[in-house]
């Protein structure tokens, strides 16, 4: 199998991933602010702008792996990093920017550098030519 044949085979899977984190992050958004749940299971402690930013980039990212559009996955990662990165710095707050602990910098964080990475993945597999001689 060539580097061509084997990159056509794995782009969409890649996709599919960015779809599903994507989905994911909305999923959680959503689960925030669930009623009814039972105190141990409020995991998650998303303030109302955390959740916005999850629903946002969460369907940026599922845009990108639907659409097959890598752009949208950056910014969608890049976007949901940067929140996490926001949150980090106001901890000291009381209520918080985005969430009331660092649970919200958890779930935007990790759906962030999640996507960043399907993101990377996808571009070093786009490349048809490695920039380095090979071996």
């Amino acid at each position: 199998m060539t580097d061509a044949e084997f990159a056509r085979t794995q782009l969409p899977r890649l996709d599919r991933a960015a779809a599903v984190l994507g989905a994911g992050s909305v999923l959680v958004a959503l689960y925030a602010f669930g009623s009814g749940l039972p105190t141990e299971a409020y995991f998650v402690h998303v303030g109302l702008w955390g959740a916005v930013a999850l629903v946002v980039f969460g369907v940026l990212g599922v845009l990108g792996g639907e659409f097959h559009r890598p752009a949208l996955t950056w910014v969608a990662g890049g976007g949901l990093a940067l929140a996490a990165l926001v949150q980090l710095a106001t901890l000291h707050l009381a209520p918080g920017l985005l969430g009331h602990d660092a649970s919200a910098m958890a779930a935007l964080g990790g759906f962030g550098v999640g996507l960043l990475a399907v993101a990377l993945a996808r571009r070093s597999l786009a490349d048809p030519e490695p920039a380095g001689p090979r071996t």
